[in-house]
């Protein structure tokens, strides 16, 4: 029998400010990765390193996303509503801000501006988007997403578009499967979508599509619902804290480890991702099982404050950042001259615009919507 136990869980909104800012760092810190190793190589080589965990984030959301969708299915699957309720509160959550930016992007933006040439590919390209669909993109072999210089970008949409077929998916799976089932289920995709990573890192990229495929992310994302779910058995869950609390800390070491791997090797970003799954998956149940380390690390004010407006600092973030590297960058090499340090400023400067844009469109266009959920409750 699966235990109910949905409520707000104030840690994993800190655990998802850590996730939104590590993509900051990646996306705005290798702004110019020349300039790190000119400034100094090897300082410049392990500062790029460091900042490639930033990549790793993306895991670290949707393992957060099949955790607590998963348990709010769980809960909710008795409901009435079920359906009816889980579409609608997603639909309010996820599409207002989307379209919204995709229409000033695609609508406005192109009266007002003379879009570059890489910029009107986006904009030829632009159904992927509007559909939720442009990790396939890469299938049909267009992969421009982030390649103009006065066009927002659009390549970090490719995790919406996995989340957003999760959230299609997912209550059709929790739904109609027998309760002795899930697990199975669960572990079935896991495994199933392990074996299109391997598939993909010994075929040597053989399907493009692979790499931002929804199968690849399925597996992540069945990973956090396995964890919903065993938490909602008390015997599983104290035998899973007891494992995590075990073998977090090499789980870490070696996550921090395989991001050092020379670029040369392909074995680097399959390395980097099983890791990282590895590792984020010990660090939510430590962190929700409670323990004095990462109540530390993620129970602070201004990291829920990031967390709840993360979706919106994850869009804008990428969207800026040809204006980022426009307005920002050049200047401020321009006055130091030290692409170490140059990175460190303009990183800090466009996290803090980033989350000052998303908070101001958090107040504005979020908040007033989210209120409407209260229509749909299960």
């Amino acid at each position: 029998m699966i235990k109910i136990i949905s409520k707000h869980i104030p840690v994993l909104d800190g655990i998802r400010a850590y996730a939104v800012l590590l993509v900051c760092l990646v996306h705005f810190f290798q702004v110019d990765e020349t300039a790190l190793y000119e400034t100094h190589k090897y300082v410049g080589i392990f500062l790029f390193k460091i900042s490639q965990i930033g990549l790793r984030g993306v895991e670290l959301f949707f393992l957060l996303s099949g955790f607590l969708i998963t348990g709010i299915l769980l809960d909710s699957k008795k409901s009435e509503t079920f359906f009816k309720s889980f579409y609608a509160r997603r639909f309010l959550r996820i599409f207002p801000l989307y379209y919204f930016v995709l229409a000033v992007s695609f609508i406005l933006l192109p009266q007002i501006i003379e879009v570059d040439e890489p910029g009107k590919l986006v904009i030829n390209n632009q159904a992927w988007l509007w559909t939720y669909n442009s990790n396939l993109s890469y299938y049909f072999e267009f992969s421009g997403w982030d390649a103009s210089t006065n066009f927002p970008s659009f390549g970090h949409f490719w995790s919406l578009s996995v989340e957003e077929h999760f959230y299609i998916f997912w209550p059709l799976i929790i739904y109609f499967t027998k309760e002795k089932w899930i697990s199975k289920v669960l572990i079935g995709i896991t495994l199933g979508s392990l074996a299109i990573v391997l598939f993909d890192y010994f075929s040597e990229g053989l399907i493009p599509i692979l790499k931002w495929s929804t199968f690849k992310g399925a597996g992540v994302l069945s990973i956090g619902g396995l964890i919903a779910l065993n938490r909602r058995n008390s015997f599983n869950w104290l035998r899973l804290t007891k494992f995590a609390k075990q073998i977090i800390i090499p789980a870490g070491i070696l996550f921090l480890a395989s991001n050092f791997i020379p670029r040369k090797y392909e074995l680097l970003d399959t390395a980097s991702f099983l890791t990282s799954i590895l590792f984020f998956t010990l660090l939510i149940i430590t962190a929700i099982d409670g323990n004095k380390i990462t109540n530390k690390l993620f129970n602070h004010k201004w990291l829920y404050f990031i967390g709840k407006i993360s979706y919106g600092i994850y869009i804008y973030h990428g969207l800026l950042r040809p204006y980022f590297k426009d307005y920002f960058y050049e200047g401020i090499l321009h006055q130091i001259n030290n692409g170490i340090i140059v990175s460190i400023i303009y990183t800090i400067i466009c996290t803090a615009i980033s989350i000052i844009i998303s908070w101001i469109s958090w107040t504005i266009i979020e908040k007033p919507v989210l209120k409407l959920k209260r229509f749909f409750n299960y």
